[in-house]
């Protein structure tokens, strides 16, 4: 009862929060900043390690200006995401749009369904304030929070966008619902996720490393004959975000087998390298990439060939 009242206050204060002006969330960015990046050091360990990890040519000087200026972004980051929770479409709408939305109108045009595959680049967020410039209805595909009070706060703020929330577990079913019903969709995915180890299936180079991808968004796409688009975030400036399209296919079941995730992939680590500082370098990607490491070294190896157990390993 006391973990459930604790919870209720402190979604209530972030509530309260999200009613500020942004001028002033921005200020109060410019005040967490050095608490997050130098008082309590938020994931600084998991942050250093990462960038080491992924650019493995970079001096103690560049990883550091990176940190300084990822902590930066990262607190601008969690007050725009805190004022989505008060933001309507009107007033989301104005600080986001995309760069070539004819891409989008023609495939509706077409009759055309579209995966678009996104990351953890720039405020993800508010890609929502796009709706209005999508004809296609909206699917918003999420991986359910193990915290049902953060889970529930996070998935009423953003379907209150005309947008559908579906789960991962879910989204085929629904697929196939709105294909039959003929209904042409748009489903939204967060690629940069990392998978559950008992489910990985694919593994590619990613940022120096070996990482595990869902392929979720490439079977679906396959299977169901969509058109695969990449959503490439840039920060024009404070507070005001831009989406190109940058297309995949318009044909997916032509592609070949993990054509549409390696495209994908390298679209986002070209954008990673282009500008670190944006993208989430406090989540443990590469979490598994240990756990296979330390297992190859006692001479299991479950993922040779992509997946399939060495002989002689069970």
């Amino acid at each position: 009862m006391i973990r459930k009242l604790y919870k209720i206050f402190v979604f209530g204060f972030i509530k309260l929060i999200s009613l500020l002006p942004l001028k002033v969330l921005y200020i109060l960015a410019a005040i967490i900043t050095p608490v997050i990046s130098s008082v309590i050091s938020y994931r600084k360990e998991t942050i250093k390690e990462n960038l080491n990890n992924a650019f493995p040519d970079w001096d103690e000087k560049q990883i550091k200006k990176t940190m300084k200026a990822f902590y930066s972004y990262f607190a601008v980051m969690m007050v725009e995401s805190i004022k989505v929770l008060s933001m309507n479409l009107a007033s989301m709408e104005k600080h986001i749009k995309f760069q070539n939305p004819e891409i989008i109108k023609q495939y509706y045009k077409e009759g055309k369904s579209v995966i678009a595959i996104s990351a953890h680049l720039g405020n993800w967020e508010w890609t929502h304030g796009l709706r209005n410039e999508i004809p296609h209805h909206c699917l918003i595909i999420y991986k359910p929070l193990s915290d049902k009070h953060f889970n529930n706060l996070i998935t009423r703020a953003r379907s209150k966008f005309n947008s559908s929330m579906v789960s991962m577990r879910e989204i085929p079913r629904e697929f196939l619902r709105l294909k039959r019903e003929g209904i042409i969709s748009l489903s939204g995915y967060i690629s940069d996720q990392s998978p559950i180890w008992d489910e990985v299936q694919y593994w590619t180079t990613f940022m120096n490393q070996n990482t595990p991808v869902y392929l979720g968004p490439e079977k679906l796409a396959r299977k169901m004959d969509t058109a695969v688009v990449y959503f490439r975030m840039k920060i024009i400036s404070r507070g005001q975000y831009e989406v190109e399209i940058v297309p995949i296919t318009d044909q997916a079941s032509k592609t070949k087998e993990h054509e549409i995730t390696e495209k994908h992939v390298k679209l986002l680590e070209a954008d990673i390298r282009k500008h670190p500082e944006y993208w989430l370098w406090t989540h443990r990607r590469w979490k598994l990439t240990k756990r296979r490491e330390e297992q190859e070294s006692q001479g299991i190896f479950r993922f040779e060939g992509q997946f399939r157990k060495k002989e002689g390993n069970g």
